[in-house]
């Protein structure tokens, strides 16, 4: 089959999350059927002005078009806020370039989205949600495909060898383990998860895988709550372990609206703790449940309260049969619906 030549859009790289690692699974995609495409970051982790790096992609998104003149083409947006920037550079290269820009969380909530809006519903855009909540959010401004967050063949294995190989130091300590880029701490619930953890009374350690910067916030609070293990940037190979090891992983992301919207479209964490053999806790909103399922791989709180996620989590810790059973239903249902061989395909329908 041929497919159109491609630019791809992305919001970053070398800096971590789940985006990058979406990102990560279109390009195994597009490599694995011979799509023939050029990435361009927004952001590389080399100190730059916004400006600039808009420029600097603009002007490689200008002489790939250049370079392609009269051939069928798609550029794909992996964030949002690089839907403007593809819109121009179409208009200006005066080609009938198609559009699919993937719609990851803060989309739905956040209260700076007219304008959005309506470039979503430009000639030739294809809104593309990550979950079935978040394309049902966005019905009334837009209809959404629905492409779920996948993982790459390399992580997808690694994940899978460290469920085989899944160990457990020998501690009375139960580990719980949560995982975001550390500039998000707040809205990814860590704060909520220490007080639910300190509630609980049972011997607990919380172990935070993170990347980025570590900020100066996020460092004075660990400080006061010792339960908290750090680990920043570790490979992927230990992160896996690291997910393997724990007993729980819990993801307690805030669901706020307005201009610093707040929420969980997918929670690809989740699915990732599921491959490696660790039953999950989900946010109580968003979309999250299309990440796990609820009573047979892993379970949420019935809202966002301190109390609501304790009780999860207290529930989870003091059954062992529970957490074995959740841990190998998440395995099988996470292996047969993300298995990047058959991914692949969906993701060239909806984005291609």
């Amino acid at each position: 089959m041929t497919y159109p030549r491609v630019l791809l859009l992305a919001p970053s790289r070398s800096l971590g999350g789940g985006i990058e690692r979406y990102v990560s699974t279109v390009v195994d995609g597009f490599e694995a059927n011979d799509v023939h495409y050029e990435r361009v970051d927004l952001r590389t982790g080399e100190a730059s002005t916004r400006l600039a790096d808009y420029f600097r992609v603009w002007r490689a998104g200008w002489r790939w078009g250049r370079r392609n003149i009269g051939k069928p083409l798609t550029i794909v947006v992996a964030h949002r806020t690089l839907l403007a920037l593809a819109l121009v550079l179409r208009k200006l290269l005066r080609q009938d370039a198609t559009i699919s820009v993937v719609l990851h969380g803060n989309d739905i909530w956040t209260s700076r989205r007219r304008n959005e809006m309506r470039m979503l519903r430009a000639h030739d855009v294809r809104a593309v949600a990550v979950s079935a909540y978040s394309s049902g959010a966005l019905a009334q401004h837009v209809n959404a495909t629905i492409l779920p967050p996948g993982v790459s063949r390399e992580w997808f294995e690694e994940l899978q060898r460290a469920g085989r190989d899944r160990t457990r130091e020998a501690s009375d300590d139960h580990i719980v383990m949560t995982s975001f880029r550390l500039n998000q701490w707040i809205d990814k619930g860590l704060p909520v998860l220490v007080a639910a953890i300190e509630s609980v009374e049972l011997p607990v350690r919380i172990v935070l895988c993170g990347s980025g910067r570590v900020p100066p916030e996020l460092t004075t609070y660990l400080s006061d709550h010792p339960c908290v293990t750090l680990r920043v940037g570790i490979p992927d190979a230990d992160l896996a372990d690291q997910m393997s090891a724990a007993d729980l992983f819990v993801l307690a992301t805030r669901t706020r609206q307005g201009d610093s919207a707040s929420g969980e479209g997918f929670g690809l964490v989740l699915l990732e703790a599921q491959l490696a053999g660790t039953p999950v806790i989900g946010p109580a909103f968003g979309g999250s449940h299309d990440a796990f399922v609820e009573g047979i791989t892993g379970l949420s709180p019935v809202d966002e309260t301190i109390e609501s996620l304790a009780e999860s989590i207290k529930l989870l810790l003091q059954d062992n049969a529970m957490r074995a059973q959740f841990a190998k239903s998440g395995q099988k249902l996470a292996r047969a619906r993300f298995d990047p061989s058959n991914y692949s395909a969906l993701l060239l329908r909806r984005l291609l």
